[in-house]
């Protein structure tokens, strides 16, 4: 565990949304969730005392015993941060805060109900969105955790928005807000991604058809300059993830193209561990089809993990990974 700087727990595969950019629809995963009992069995004597636990989905407040999930990674002293939709969230501020959850990270695609309910597929997600920023905000006078990030997904429908939902973010408490490039794929990569995991593995990758996504519509010199501005004028409070500035060439050939366009690493292999809702050790949250081992039994296929990095490490990329979110610029990498 000591080798590791953050552990990624997908909670929960399934979700009370039906947002436009999700590729995680299509997955037919049979409504999967993590128990509590197999945590608590597979980390109860791994030292986990300031490490970084995230938990996702799905949306992570469906599952039943989330509360007491928390309370086993407080108990052990690790650095918690849930991600999620909000439409559950407000009941539970309070606990969260006494609990000392450290971060909440909080879905908002839009500056309006208009443009957020549509993306997120659900009338009414905005006001609720607005009041839990509204009741984190009346929290945080009696409590210092948890600190609330925004989460937006660049999206054609909400581009335009960004620099006025950074200024209204600004206003209202958030710690600060990610401008997500959206992650995606084309039909070439979704071929060769699963003809290269057959061939070397014997791997059936899952149903990536939610993942396929058509993004005209965008105006890429105008993206490219709000993405400066806010890398010049808010970098402190505001970014773009995972590219913090990119040129209108790059924006096109990062939405039209397979091309790796930036000196890039995977931040996962690295040093992160990701579980998915089958309690399985895969090496993408995103894309979880290589699995090496699980909670019951620990590292079962050395040999993948291996084969990967070693992969990696001659650049030899996976077909998927050019729009993955934990597709990360190297720290020498030119902006």
């Amino acid at each position: 565990m000591e080798n590791y700087s953050e552990i990624i727990i997908k909670l929960i595969d399934f979700c009370n949304m039906n947002c436009i950019m999700c590729g995680q629809i299509s997955q037919s995963d049979n409504k999967r969730i993590i128990r509590l009992s197999r945590l608590k069995k597979y980390f109860k004597n791994k030292h986990i005392s300031e490490k970084r636990i995230y938990l996702w989905g799905g949306e992570p407040l469906l599952h039943p015993e989330l509360k007491e999930i928390i309370e086993f990674f407080k108990q052990k002293e690790s650095f918690v941060t849930i991600n999620t939709n909000g439409f559950q969230l407000y009941d539970n501020l309070e606990y969260f805060a006494r609990q000392r959850v450290d971060r909440i990270i909080l879905s908002l695609d839009g500056k309006d109900e208009t443009t957020h309910d549509k993306i997120r597929g659900t009338v009414g997600s905005f006001k609720i969105i607005q009041n839990c920023i509204s009741g984190l905000r009346e929290i945080k006078k009696y409590y210092n955790l948890p600190l609330l990030r925004i989460n937006f997904v660049v999206l054609p429908d909400n581009y335009k928005q960004i620099l006025d939902v950074l200024d209204w973010c600004n206003t209202q408490g958030v710690y600060k807000i990610h401008f997500q490039l959206p992650i995606f794929l084309l039909n070439n990569q979704v071929a060769s991604y699963a003809k290269l995991l057959n061939n070397k593995h014997g791997i059936k990758v899952r149903n990536y058809t939610a993942f396929l996504n058509d993004f005209q519509g965008i105006d890429f010199k105008e993206l490219s300059r709000i993405m400066l501005k806010v890398f010049k004028n808010h970098c402190n409070f505001a970014r773009f993830y995972p590219f913090e500035y990119l040129r209108t060439e790059e924006l096109k050939n990062y939405f039209f193209s397979d091309y790796i366009i930036r000196n890039c690493s995977c931040d996962v292999i690295e040093d992160k561990l990701a579980i998915d809702s089958s309690g399985h050790f895969v090496v993408c949250p995103d894309f979880p089809d290589i699995c090496y081992g699980n909670l019951s039994h620990g590292i079962t296929h050395p040999e993948r993990l291996k084969w990967l990095k070693e992969r990696f490490s001659a650049k030899k990329y996976l077909p998927v990974c050019s729009h993955c979110c934990h597709f990360v610029p190297n720290k020498n990498s030119t902006v």
